[in-house]
Formats: C-alpha cells, structure tokens, sequence
C-alpha cells in the first residue's frame, strides 16, 4: 500500500521494470461502507474520470517511469472531502529503489474537508 486515506480508500502502486520501456501503474480501492467516489487520474498528458463504488478497485494505465502521475479523489456524504495524491518517480536508473514494497516512491498528500 503506499497511502491509507481516511474514510476515502487505499493508493497501491506496482512497477514494472523488465518490459522496453519501464512503467508504474497506480490503483486506488474505495473504502467499504462510504459513499460512492469521483476519481480523475492525470499522468503524461492523459486525464481519467471515473465513479468508484464502495469497496471497488480501479488501476489506471501503466505510464512510463519520470512521469508525475496525480489521483483527485472526492467524497460528497456526509461531509464533502477531497484528496490529491501525487506520485513522482525519478528516470532510469534511479526508479529501481522505488520498485520495492519497503521502498515506497515519492509522493505528496493534500486532503480538504468542508460542508
């Protein structure tokens, strides 16, 4: 897991450095008995939005390995909450650390709560 988010779900994250070109792919799972999830997932120029229902899990596409890739989250019951995780891994050859489960990569958390 590389972040537990609070009444909103889990970020995972997975490498894979043996292909061509090395990849990352991000995965988020809503957490089980809270309202349904607005996720947008931006990473090299692409924008994913999708509607997560409680206890699902989506992954997003693998994106190559320097490439930031950032997951919006909102909630809107009982009380609206929003969280921005952002990932960064560094190019070749220095990702290879962050492929590791005691390893986690980079990243930076922004949670917001208001009614």
């Amino acid at each position: 897991m590389l972040a537990a988010l609070p009444s909103i779900g889990s970020i995972t994250w997975s490498c894979d450095l043996g292909s061509k070109m090395s990849v990352y792919t991000l995965a988020f799972r809503a957490r089980r008995g809270q309202a349904t999830s607005e996720v947008r997932f931006v990473a090299g120029g692409k924008t994913i939005r999708r509607r997560v229902q409680p206890g699902r899990r989506i992954s997003f596409p693998h994106i190559r390995i320097g490439t930031r890739q950032r997951i919006e989250i909102l909630k809107g019951v009982p009380i609206r909450v929003e969280a921005t995780v952002t990932v960064s891994l560094p190019g070749q050859p220095e990702a290879v650390p962050y492929c590791r489960a005691e390893s986690p990569p980079p990243l930076r958390i922004d949670l917001r709560s208001f009614q």
